[in-house]
Parts: structure tokens; sequence; C-alpha cells
């Protein structure tokens, strides 16, 4: 008999034997061993969508071209975004965030090297402007279908034309039965509101020249804004869709040119209403902050 203690962690289990008499199975043959199921791995819980399989990923070169133009510390991240190519922010670290759609990565390396100068010098680049290299490629046409099908994947969300106040769609249609002909065939509501502000700076109308919509911002949904400072908004957005062709003809983006200025002198409250805004546009921000408390309280009430 042993005299070694058990350790009380580790579990015990009986063991029985074979009963006396009985043989041991034997054992199967080879032929008849069902096979092991080949393993499959689990499907991804999401799937990033691709650019087309015919577009190249020459990462290696892409990143050494960027780095030897920037020449800071920069980190590259790929997307598939067919709306914004290329965009970059400055991290806490010091490093340049730069990221960039994978479409860019079939141009040549004179797209590459424009791409690098505007990274470096956003204001004095010449990225996708006429007659460049960059612009060239996005009017091949197998990358205009690319950019063509994220357009249209773009699902429209439903404005309210009807405020607490004001109703931007009367106001619309009046000015554009008397300043456009009834010409402006573009949407409009008032923007919806994320909750998330980052700036002390506010857009209060914006034209979306793909959708052809004009949002307002519901911050001048307000008793205490005047009739003619949200209707110069209005009309200010309208003239943006007037000029839709020139301001984007493949040229360098210019938002406000001298025809942009004739046309808003048309509006006889134009002057007024600026003046309004810029004396009164610290309030308009303290009315969002309290949009904003609005909106969180709404939110904790679902």
């Amino acid at each position: 008999m042993s005299t070694k203690k058990k350790n009380p962690r580790q579990l015990a289990l009986p063991l029985k034997g074979r009963p006396r008499g009985e043989r041991a199975p034997k054992a199967l043959p080879l032929a008849d061993v069902p096979p092991r199921p080949a393993w499959t791995p689990p499907p991804p819980l999401f799937v990033v969508p691709q650019a087309p399989a015919s577009i190249g990923f020459p990462v290696r070169r892409f990143e050494a071209t960027l780095r030897g133009i920037v020449k800071r510390p920069i980190r590259v991240a790929y997307n598939d975004n067919r709306s914004q190519l290329v965009s970059y922010k400055q991290e806490r670290d010091g490093v340049r965030l730069v990221r960039i759609s994978r479409i860019l990565l079939k141009g040549s390396p004179d797209v590459w090297r424009e791409v690098g100068q505007w990274v470096r010098s956003p204001n004095r680049s010449q990225l996708f402007a006429q007659g460049t290299s960059s612009r060239h490629f996005l009017d091949q046409p197998a990358v205009k279908e690319f950019l063509e099908q994220g357009r249209l994947r773009r699902r429209p969300v439903p404005l309210m034309a009807e405020g607490r106040v004001y109703h931007v769609g009367r106001i619309f249609s009046r000015l554009n039965a008397r300043y456009f002909k009834r010409e402006c065939d573009a949407t409009v509501g008032y923007a919806r509101m994320t909750g998330r502000v980052r700036t002390r700076t506010m857009q209060l109308g914006a034209y979306d020249y793909d959708d052809n919509v004009i949002t307002i911002h519901p911050v001048l949904d307000w008793e205490r804004v005047p009739y003619y400072v949200i209707e110069a908004v209005v009309f200010h957005e309208m003239v943006h869709w007037l000029l839709r062709d020139k301001l984007h003809s493949g040229e360098r983006r210019c938002m406000h040119p001298p025809e942009f200025n004739r046309h808003m002198a048309r509006y006889p409250e134009n002057d007024r209403a600026e003046a309004w805004l810029g004396r009164y546009s610290y309030r308009l921000i303290q009315r969002r902050s309290e949009l904003l408390r609005e909106l969180r309280r709404a939110r904790r009430t679902r």
C-alpha cells in the first residue's frame, strides 16, 4: 500500500478495466476510417469592400515616393473612399496620418508625386487641377466608372423642410420664382445634427454638387434670427447651384469668384444679412450648443 499523500488539488477519476473474458475491439482498416473534414475558416464579422482586382497595390513604391517628398514622419492608411481620395491629419505624436484611397495606387509615379506635394503643402498644390497628371488619371474611363459606383451607392438622407419657425421649402420656392425663373431643381431641407462639434466655426448652408441638395443649418430655425438672414443663406446656396458647371468644370475650384458676388448683389438684403451675422455669430454658436444638449437629452430618454 502506498503511503504517498494525494494532492487535494488534483481530480482523481476512477479507472474501470475491461470485463473479464471480453476481447479488445479490432482496429478499423484504413479504408473504413472516415476522412476528416477539411477545415474552413469561420466567416468574418464584417467585410471591407475592396477595389477592383485590376487595381494593383504597389504600396512600398508609393510610400517611398510619398516620404521622399513630404520630408516628415507620416503614417499611411488605405481605404476605398470614392468621394475623398486623399486626406490627412496631424496626430499628437507629431506624425501626419495620411488616408489614401486604393484607386490612387493604380496611378503613375507622376500622380504619386502630386499627391505627395499636396500632403506637404495643400495650399500650394495643384492636385486634380486641369492639365495635371492626377486630373488625367481621374478622367480615365475605368477610374470614372469606379468613382461613379461609389456615388450611386450613397443612400439619400431624407430632409425636413419644415422647421419650428421657418419653412425653408417655402423660402426656396419664393426665391426660385423671383430670381431663378423656377429653374432651380435642387432639393432643400434642414441638415441633421450629429451631436459632435469640434470647432468654433459653423457652416450655415451647403450645396452638394453630386446629389443636387441644399442643406441649411437648423440653428437658423430660431425666432431670434431675422427672416432676411435665413433667406440670404438659402439664396447663397442657390447661386452655388446656378454656377455649378462653371465652378466645377475641371479647373481649380474658386467657390466665390467675381461672378458669384455679382449674383449675390441681386438680393437686396444681402449686406444687411451679412452685417447681422457678423454681429451675432456668437449667439448662433451658443444656440448650436443648446440644440446639441436637447439632442443628447432626447437620445438618453429613448
